[in-house]
């Protein structure tokens, strides 16, 4: 069963979440990490490319609400956080998103991609030498799997992007996201 938290209608889940500050074993590490609050912590070091699935401008709302966030934060601030605290990193990193996203941060190659298990097209884009033709979101995180070592993902939901990256024959990875119980589902 694949799991996805998301902020569409219509996809319905009955996980339990239970919250998680950290958790860390042989081939992963997860943790509750806060984009807006501190640098990019230290456990992702270890990536050797970075993935992630950012919110949407309609479901940002919902997900800060979700985790407890209540402070004025904007969408577009987000695109700055990213491209500050990660793409700075020089590692390879695929950021998917909306279109919105894309045209807050600085100019780079971004097309069209189907987004697996949402039956949506969104766009992804490629920074630090990052490039694929896969044609879903699930084949990328496969392809990914072949290719690196060890993934990041700092929006990681209930994980299942790392999930897929491991059983395509990634070693290990790092995953955070701002909701603990979205951790804890990992």
């Amino acid at each position: 069963m694949k799991m996805y938290n998301s902020a569409l209608k219509g996809i319905l889940s009955n996980i339990k979440e239970k919250p998680c500050e950290y958790h860390k074993e042989d081939r992963c590490t997860i943790l509750t990490w806060d984009l807006w609050q501190g640098d990019l912590p230290k456990d992702y070091d270890d990536c050797d490319v970075f993935y992630t699935e950012a919110p949407f401008p309609h479901g940002f709302g919902h997900f800060n609400e979700k985790a407890g966030v209540d402070d004025e934060r904007q969408y577009n601030e987000m695109a700055e956080l990213i491209y500050k605290k990660v793409i700075v990193t020089g590692k390879p990193t695929y950021l998917v998103g909306g279109k919105t996203l894309i045209n807050a941060m600085p100019t780079c190659e971004f097309r069209k991609i189907k987004l697996s298990g949402r039956n949506c097209t969104v766009w992804i884009s490629f920074w630090n030498g990052a490039e694929s033709n896969a044609e879903t979101t699930e084949q990328l995180t496969a392809q990914l799997g072949h290719q690196y070592n060890c993934m990041g993902d700092f929006m990681c939901g209930y994980g299942q992007n790392v999930i897929d990256f491991v059983q395509n024959g990634g070693s290990k990875f790092v995953a955070s996201d701002v909701d603990s119980r979205a951790v804890g589902v990992l």
